[in-house]
C-alpha cells in the first residue's frame, strides 16, 4: 500500500501504536516477506470533505479548508481564502446538510450555529479551535462561510461547504 497526502493543508493521518509491536514487510529484491519488530502502524484520524457549492465574489471563489485530527482535545483550524478583503464573514456550522437555494448560491449546512468574523486585508481568515470532548464517533459537522460582498448581484459570496466526520 502506498499512502500520499493530497490535501491543501497538513494531512489528517499520523503514526499510531500497533497492537503486536511489529509489522510484516515485503522485500522487493529478495521476493519474500519478513516480520519486523518495529512499529509502522498508522491511523486515519479525521475525514474532511469538500462539498463544493462556492458562490463567486469580487475576489473569485472563496475557498474553505479544514485541518487537524478532530480528536477530543486536539488543535484544529478552519481556513478561508480568496474572499473579499476586510469584509464581514459569517461561519455557519451545522450537524446536517441542507443544500438549499440562498442568495443566488447554495446554503450547504443546516445552520445550528453562526459565528460572526471578518476577513483580513488579504481576503482570508484562520479560525483555530480545540475539539471539545464528548462528540460521538461518526458525528458530522458541516461548515460554510458567507461573506458580505456588495459588488455581487445578491450582495454575498459563499465558500465551498466543508464537512468533517469525527473519528
Amino acid at each position: 500500500i502506498r499512502i500520499e497526502a493530497s490535501q491543501p493543508v497538513n494531512p489528517d493521518w499520523g503514526v499510531a501504536a500497533c497492537a503486536t509491536g511489529g509489522h510484516f514487510r515485503y522485500v522487493t529484491g529478495l521476493h519474500m516477506f519478513q516480520n519486523v519488530s518495529w512499529d509502522l502502524a498508522f491511523a486515519l484520524h479525521a475525514r474532511w470533505t469538500d462539498l463544493g457549492a462556492a458562490l463567486a465574489g469580487t475576489a473569485g471563489l472563496p475557498a474553505l479548508a479544514g485541518s487537524g485530527t478532530l480528536a477530543a482535545g486536539s488543535g484544529n483550524a478552519l481556513t478561508l481564502g480568496a474572499a473579499r478583503p476586510v469584509s464581514p464573514a459569517t461561519l455557519l456550522v451545522g450537524l446536517t446538510k441542507l443544500n438549499a437555494a440562498f442568495k443566488g448560491g447554495t446554503l450547504v449546512p443546516f445552520p445550528n450555529l453562526l459565528v460572526f468574523l471578518a476577513t483580513n486585508p488579504g481576503g482570508s481568515l484562520s479560525l483555530p479551535f480545540t475539539m471539545p470532548a464528548g462528540l460521538p464517533s461518526g458525528a458530522l459537522l458541516v461548515f460554510q462561510f458567507w461573506i458580505s460582498d456588495p459588488l455581487t448581484p445578491a450582495g454575498f459570496a459563499a465558500s465551498n461547504g466543508l464537512s468533517a466526520t469525527i473519528p
